[in-house]
């Protein structure tokens, strides 16, 4: 239970939707009570790597990653969680290897391990190959990325098409309020600079206050 909790409180986060009360603090407070119940276990391990980020003990995060694909390196899923985690540190290289472990490992994977794929692409300027990865992206995330890969590639008329799309839904994702996607990466030059072009594409739709 503590687990599905979890899960929701990430998604929450990253959504924007605010349905969990003060999710993060939340977060870092059922991640503590799972440590303690399941230590040995590879999931509470990542759980709690994110609440010591969230608490912006970097040091502790990383140890915890480590310790968890100590205790489960055979999960595609705990590489998919752990290079997320290295993308929010800036730790790169890991980071790359890790969600390229999580794809060799799972050919049937969902689509939205493509999210850090496409970061991957993203960050080493392969425009194109980051506009493949979205492609295969099918939850809300997918048009913004789409969109973001076209404006580098200067295809503005798809960028259109899609930011047509995303103002026919309740798109949260990037309020001013989402404090996940901006206090806690403030020194991770490179997401910073992504997160600020899609907050500039959303802006685009946003009708004025």
């Amino acid at each position: 239970a503590m687990q599905v909790y979890l899960y929701l409180s990430i998604q929450d986060m990253l959504y924007g939707y605010q349905i969990l009360d003060r999710a993060s603090e939340r977060f870092v407070e059922v991640a503590r009570t799972l440590i303690r119940l399941s230590p040995d276990s590879a999931e509470s391990r990542l759980f709690f790597a994110f609440a010591s980020f969230l608490q912006n003990d970097d040091q502790l995060c990383r140890s915890e990653i480590d310790k968890a694909l100590v205790l489960n390196k055979y999960s595609a899923f705990n590489h998919f969680f752990a290079s997320g985690l290295y993308y929010v540190l800036g730790d790169y290289p890991e980071a790359d290897a890790a969600i390229d472990q999580a794809i060799s490992m799972s050919h049937r994977h969902p689509d939205w391990y493509r999210l850090l794929c496409f970061i991957r692409d993203y960050r080493r300027q392969d425009y194109a190959a980051a506009l493949d990865q979205a492609r295969s992206i099918y939850i809300a995330w997918g048009g913004l990325l789409r969109a973001l890969a076209y404006r580098k590639m200067d295809a503005e008329a798809d960028v259109t098409r899609e930011m047509r799309q995303i103002s026919l839904t309740d798109f949260r994702v990037l309020n001013q309020d989402n404090e996940l996607l901006t206090d806690m990466i403030e020194g991770n030059e490179f997401l910073h600079a992504m997160l600020h072009d899609m907050r500039s594409l959303l802006d685009s739709i946003r009708p004025p206050h």
